[in-house]
C-alpha cells in the first residue's frame, strides 16, 4: 500500500500510548512529512517511535517510524524498517469464535479481563496435602468454574470456541470458519487473547475477503466501530507477541 499527499492517518504514540492525527504532507522512500492537526509541547520527540495508523474501507494498516525532526505542527519521520514494512500483523494461535449477524445486533466491543478469585472458606484440606497446595488447587477449581459459567452466558448462539491459527492486527484478523459467508457480512467476534490473566475480546468486523475450501471459509475481516481501548490493547498485544516471535528467531 502506498501513501501519499492528502492522506489522513493516525500516530500511536508507543512510549505516552496517545494517539493524534495527522495529514501527509510528502511520502518519499526514506520516511515520511506529516501534519498534526493541533499543536504539540513536549510530548513527541526526536528519536521516538511512532506507529503511523492508515484506515482505508477494506483494510487497514500500521507503519513503523523513528521523529527525525519537529517544527510547529510538522513533523519528519523515516521509516524504522528498510522497506515500507507492515508490521504488528502476526500469526498466532488463539482460542476465537465468530458467528455472521444482522447488523442491528452490533453492539459496542467490550474487554473482560480474567479475573482473580479471593475464596474466604476451604473445606478441611487433607493432612498430606499441604495448605498452599490445597489453596492453589482450590482457587484452580473455582476459576474454571468461572470460566465455564462465562462461556456459557457469553458464547450462546456462537459455535464452539476453539484454538486454531489466526493472523491478527490492531485493523482486523483472518480466520478460518466453517459458517458460509460473503464480503460484506458483519460477524461478531470473541477471541482470547494469550495473555496474564487472558483477555476477551468481544468485537465486530466486516468480511473484506472469503477463500472457500474443502466446505470451510478462510475470511479476513476488519474491525468495524472498535473502541480506541480495544484496538490499543490488541495493538499492545501484537507488539508483545511480535518481540517474543523475533526473540525465539534469534
Amino acid at each position: 500500500m502506498e501513501l501519499k499527499k492528502g492522506d489522513r492517518v493516525f500516530l500511536y504514540h508507543m512510549k505516552e500510548r496517545k494517539r493524534y492525527n495527522a495529514v501527509v504532507l510528502s511520502a518519499e522512500v526514506e520516511g515520511l512529512i506529516l501534519e498534526l492537526d493541533s499543536y504539540i509541547k513536549d510530548e513527541i520527540k526526536e528519536g521516538d517511535l511512532l506507529i503511523i495508523i492508515v484506515e482505508r474501507p477494506d483494510y487497514y494498516n500500521e507503519f513503523e517510524t523513528i521523529v527525525t525532526e519537529i517544527k510547529d505542527k510538522t513533523l519528519r519521520l523515516r521509516w524504522h524498517w528498510s522497506e515500507r514494512r507492515e508490521f504488528f500483523r502476526i500469526d498466532d494461535i488463539i482460542a476465537i469464535s465468530a458467528r455472521k449477524i444482522c447488523p442491528i445486533e452490533k453492539k459496542a466491543s467490550r474487554i473482560k479481563k480474567g479475573e482473580i478469585i479471593e475464596l474466604s472458606e476451604f473445606e478441611k484440606p487433607d493432612p498430606s496435602i499441604s495448605p498452599g497446595l490445597w489453596r492453589l488447587l482450590n482457587e484452580i477449581n473455582a476459576k474454571l468454574d468461572l470460566i465455564l459459567q462465562s462461556l456459557d452466558r457469553d458464547y450462546k448462539g456462537l459455535q464452539e470456541p476453539r484454538y486454531q491459527k489466526v493472523n491478527l492486527s490492531a485493523g482486523g484478523i483472518r480466520f478460518i470458519t466453517d459458517e458460509p459467508v460473503s464480503r460484506g457480512d458483519i460477524m461478531e467476534i470473541h477471541m482470547q487473547l494469550n495473555t496474564c490473566p487472558p483477555l476477551n475480546i468481544i468485537t465486530y468486523g466486516e468480511v473484506v475477503r472469503v477463500n472457500e475450501k474443502d466446505g470451510k471459509y478462510e475470511i479476513a475481516l476488519s474491525f468495524k466501530d472498535i473502541e480506541d481501548e480495544i484496538r490499543e490493547t490488541i495493538l499492545r498485544y501484537t507488539l508483545q507477541r511480535q518481540r517474543e516471535i523475533i526473540k525465539k528467531e534469534r
